[in-house]
């Protein structure tokens, strides 16, 4: 059984995965740590999760990091986390906390463009199984004018009709 910090880490890689559904999201499911070598320090540098715009040659533009504490991030967590994303090339961060962060911690995230989410570890459980969710439920979709049901895209969907299905949903 994995063991509840991997969990977190887990449930804010899916949770990006959500919020990102057609970009690139990486991240350490199982196995080694997933790292991507540093600019500026030139070793390769482990991340939670990484969200990739244009593939992942290009560096990415927004990296996350958990961190499964029992007391309120501090100054020094985002201060290392900035530096992480100078070193990555990522313009925008997120720290994920069950217990957000100080006031001071707070002021410097916003300062640097880093957002402090909290997302307890019982959220981080449920997007867990958003995935699961994703394959054999039927989805809504906002419209600006109208909400519609999403048509249902399993395993056995074509590519070519994933496609047509993603123009039809998009446009």
């Amino acid at each position: 059984m994995e063991t509840n910090w991997k969990r977190y880490e887990r449930g804010l890689l899916e949770r990006l995965r959500y919020d990102f559904p057609y970009s690139k999201v990486c991240g350490t499911i199982a196995g080694p740590p997933y790292r991507v070598l540093g600019r500026l320090s030139l070793v390769r540098r482990q991340l939670d999760a990484a969200v990739y715009r244009s593939g992942e040659g290009a560096p990415p533009f927004l990296i996350a990091d958990a961190k499964f504490y029992t007391d309120p991030i501090d100054v020094k967590d985002v201060e290392a986390f900035i530096g992480l994303m100078e070193d990555v090339g990522a313009t925008l961060g997120e720290l994920a906390a069950p217990k957000g962060g100080t006031g001071a911690a707070k002021r410097r995230a916003a300062a640097a463009d880093v957002q402090i989410c909290v997302m307890s570890f019982d959220e981080a459980l449920t997007f867990r199984w958003y995935p699961v969710a994703r394959e054999g439920l039927v989805g809504l979709a906002a419209s600006s004018r109208r909400r519609r049901l999403l048509p249902r895209v399993g395993r056995t969907t074509s590519p070519r009709r994933r496609l047509d299905i993603q123009r039809r949903t998009h446009s």
